[in-house]
């Protein structure tokens, strides 16, 4: 009696860890420090593993098991469908994450997924579970990454083949014009314009939102050129001008805020720039930090919706964009200083913006019996 006894409480006890069929677990453990002042909500984590090149080819980010079975690791379905996110470690309670890229062969993750609230003060802790052979489609949910404060996310992935998808719900998406060719990008691939017709046009993209703010990470090889612009309504635009300067504006208003703080080229470089009613709203930022203003900008934020999106020149296409764009975002409300810090601590650095826990091995979709008697 004593071991049948014993038994069901084994069983009881691995049930949690065998009933989602995952064979292996990792905990990912964002570190404290690198969430300044404020917890985040629904925030979009940055996971990757076994990268090409920066910022996700720290050898700190390497997991060869991430690779599919045929080519040495554990994962059996060929796009990674069986890599997944979850607030627990047998992963039976999923997150929602996009699948930015996955390669079978190298085993490259390059994932964004949504944590419900990343605390300043503690640890925060998620979890990956990987090899199940039973999983055969996608288990994220791409457009429920990203919450309804934005409005247009396009990751421009692969490099090698160019994709202008918008993976937000709104799915405002882009077209070419003009040439803009496939690049590496500082995450994944990115968007290469030829400079002198190229740039990427959602025309259906519109909001009626008085405030917002523009993100890139850029790689520039000339300056004088225009990164975000919206031409319909003479909207908002974020520019860096001859001298390398930010310029972040609404047209109407015909006076732009303009940083001190002067982009480099031919180096990878965030740029954020915040539209606001509130004139104190309206800031630049660079590489996570606000920038000091050399022009404090207009007395007010977006006086018109915005009506179209142009990725790489001007509204009225000129001034082009010289050089390689990447992971551009458009929210409909003014993204915080500590929301952006957290940004770039976890897109520039992902291995130092959490550890990445050993490798436990689950029920693989079976009862363990083990310490019967």
């Amino acid at each position: 009696m004593r071991s049948i006894f014993v038994i069901w409480l084994t069983l009881i006890g691995c049930l949690d860890l065998a009933q989602a069929g995952y064979s292996f677990s990792r905990s990912l453990t964002i570190d404290k420090t690198k969430v300044p002042n404020t917890d985040q909500t629904d925030f979009p984590v940055l996971v990757c593993f076994n990268g090409a090149a920066a910022p996700c080819n720290d050898g700190s980010l390497t997991i060869a098991a991430l690779k599919t079975v045929g080519n040495g690791g554990s994962v059996t379905n060929s796009s990674g469908f069986d890599i997944v996110f979850a607030s627990n470690p047998s992963c039976t309670s999923l997150l929602n994450w996009e699948m930015e890229f996955y390669s079978a062969t190298t085993g490259e993750v390059d994932a964004w997924v949504k944590i419900p609230s990343v605390s300043t003060s503690v640890n925060t802790v998620f979890y990956m579970c990987y090899a199940n052979a039973a999983i055969s489609t996608f288990q994220g949910n791409v457009t429920g990454t990203w919450n309804s404060d934005y409005l247009m996310v396009a990751h421009y992935p692969n490099g090698t083949s160019l994709t202008v998808l918008d993976s937000t719900s709104n799915a405002f998406n882009g077209s070419v014009v003009g040439g803009v060719a496939a690049g590496a990008g500082q995450i994944d691939g990115a968007a290469v314009p030829n400079g002198t017709t190229g740039y990427i046009d959602s025309a259906g993209f519109s909001s009626a939102t008085s405030n917002g703010t523009f993100e890139a990470w850029v790689n520039l090889t000339g300056l004088n050129g225009v990164i975000i612009s919206s031409p319909g309504n003479s909207g908002p635009y974020m520019y860096v001008d001859t001298l390398g300067n930010i310029q972040c504006a609404c047209a109407p208003l015909n006076n732009p805020a303009v940083s001190v703080s002067t982009v480099a080229t031919t180096t990878w470089t965030q740029l954020v720039c915040t539209f606001s009613l509130v004139p104190a709203e309206n800031k630049i930022y660079k590489d996570g930090a606000i920038t000091t203003l050399s022009l404090p900008g207009g007395t007010g934020g977006m006086l018109n919706p915005m009506t179209g999106i142009r990725v790489g020149a001007w509204q009225n296409a000129t001034l082009f964009t010289n050089g390689t764009i990447d992971e551009i975002r458009i929210s409909g409300v003014v993204r915080s200083a500590d929301w952006i810090a957290t940004e770039y601590n976890n897109q520039f650095s992902p291995a130092t913006f959490y550890t990445v826990g050993a490798q436990t091995q689950l029920g693989g979709g079976k009862l363990l019996l083990l310490g019967v008697g």
